[in-house]
């Protein structure tokens, strides 16, 4: 994910590298990655360049340049703003990021975006998860090759439960395994619950109800998580949300986050 390969911002693990985002895009090619998920978060909001026309056409560019795909955007300004709060950000400036993202889609090509309802955001009531769908479906999303992947701390089956009644072309699951871990939810559980759903997966290692740490030093069952996605021929994204070196050593945590999980992938892939 975005940011994770440029010096830390305001100290906030995760946020848009505003001046390092081309040099990351760069060195993430030059060690091996062949995507990156964007990020959009309130902070830098006003310099994203994803936001406006002039920039997606540099974002296509540089992609293009370094052999990069783009597919995903995770979407934190909605965590930081959620609309029945009163935040820095309105609903009307919420709706108009979104109209941006969308238009974004028309250059950049089919696109997930993934909507944290997690933390701050975490649903008050069912109603709010429909008010969501209702912005969404508003700004004109069905206009543009965008799928909705939706991140959130709700019980498997209640999510499910609200997934099922949307169309699965436009809506989604987008599975954080390390926030499951978190949760203390089951790899098995969730995958038979709504396996059929996930569009997109954030890999990261937590501790129970504790912080991210090192991939392999948490309570995330990446073999349960990689052999049920094999299971079921996920096809989408893995997009490593790996913790962030206290030495500023983030390349080199990173590409310890890679190797561990192309390890499982190729351990499970024969065992299958």
């Amino acid at each position: 994910m975005q940011g994770r390969l440029s010096p830390l911002v305001m100290k906030r693990v995760q946020t848009f590298p505003v001046h390092y985002w081309k040099k990351e895009i760069y060195t993430a090619s030059r060690i091996g990655f062949s995507q990156i998920e964007w990020t959009v978060d309130t902070p830098t909001i006003g310099n994203n360049p994803i936001l406006n026309s002039k920039g997606v056409k540099e974002i296509s560019q540089t992609c293009q340049d370094f052999g990069i795909k783009m597919n995903s955007i995770t979407c934190d300004f909605f965590m930081e703003n959620p609309f029945w709060l009163n935040c820095l950000l309105s609903t009307k400036d919420v709706k108009l990021i979104f109209k941006k993202l969308f238009a974004a889609s028309e250059q950049l090509g089919e696109m997930v975006l993934v909507i944290p309802i997690v933390d701050k955001a975490t649903l008050p009531s069912e109603d709010k998860f429909y008010e969501i769908i209702e912005v969404l479906e508003e700004v004109g999303l069905r206009d543009f090759p965008i799928r909705i992947g939706f991140e959130t701390d709700m019980r498997p089956e209640v999510i499910a439960a609200f997934i099922k009644n949307l169309p699965s072309e436009v809506y989604g699951i987008n599975l954080d395994v390390g926030n499951s871990a978190s949760l203390e939810l089951s790899p098995n559980h969730e995958i038979e619950t709504y396996g059929d759903r996930i569009i997109n997966v954030h890999l990261k290692d937590r501790s129970k109800s504790g912080p991210s740490v090192q991939f392999g030093n948490g309570n995330t069952d990446f073999d349960s998580y990689i052999r049920g996605l094999l299971e079921i021929e996920y096809k989408g994204n893995l997009i490593l949300q790996s913790v962030r070196s206290p030495s500023n050593s983030h390349m080199t945590e990173l590409i310890h986050s890679q190797k561990f999980v192309l390890d499982k992938l190729e351990m499970w892939a024969v065992n299958e």
